[in-house]
């Protein structure tokens, strides 16, 4: 795989897109179970072009996935998007912010990443990928350590503890515990107060609550 040429491995990335939409279960289940956990970790990374296109195509339909109510579908597409997202976290290593000609910061490969996660799955209207989607926070940052930051999901983890399934609300909670520390929840708190007025503040103030009682435990 890895001495394909590289209009090779895009080709064989539009032709895998398509599978994961189709009407077939058991192709889409071999797409996700057995090509792409082999696939995506032999895309070149020495130029973001191949792993930009992966992600346009592949994303979408993965975080489809999450909401499927077969756990051989739901799981196989948590751990491919997993995948995704820590080739993006070893393309950019050390890697400086990239500035466009305008002088604006372009949207990074772990900034799109991020943003398709958050509003494919954890903003998302079904609670089976709102769960899969925090799973899917919860193992990568197992995976790739502090090269993850948890910032740019803490409002919207915050937000999911009031959440009206208790799958949600409970897995929420869980996350948020795990990599946060009182101070953390504190400091969010603060800037919650300055960037988002009291409106924000009053609407989160009972999961904030729920989230200090449970960190004093």
């Amino acid at each position: 795989m890895q001495q394909l040429p590289d209009t090779t491995l895009d080709a064989i990335t539009l032709l895998l897109a398509p599978t994961l939409r189709a009407s077939n279960h058991l192709l889409i289940q071999s797409t996700l179970s057995s090509f792409l956990p082999f696939f995506i970790p032999h895309i070149p990374i020495f130029t973001h072009a191949h792993l930009k296109l992966a992600l346009n195509q592949f994303l979408p339909p993965l975080l489809e996935k999450l909401n499927d109510p077969k756990e051989k579908i739901a799981t196989p597409a948590r751990l491919s998007i997993g995948l995704l997202g820590k080739k993006c976290f070893e393309a950019e290593a050390g890697q400086t912010k990239d500035i466009s000609s305008k002088g604006k910061e372009k949207e990074s490969l772990v900034g799109s990443w991020e943003r398709n996660v958050k509003d494919g799955a954890l903003m998302g209207k079904g609670w089976r990928g709102k769960v899969e989607g925090m799973k899917l926070i919860l193992g990568l940052k197992g995976e790739v350590g502090s090269k993850m930051t948890l910032k740019p999901w803490l409002a919207t983890l915050v937000e999911l503890l009031e959440d009206g399934d208790s799958n949600v609300r409970e897995t929420a909670r869980e996350v948020s515990l795990l990599h946060l520390r009182q101070a953390d929840v504190r400091r969010w708190l603060l800037c919650c107060h300055h960037q988002r007025h009291r409106q924000v503040q009053r609407r989160n103030s009972r999961s904030f609550c729920k989230l200090d009682k449970y960190a004093l435990q």
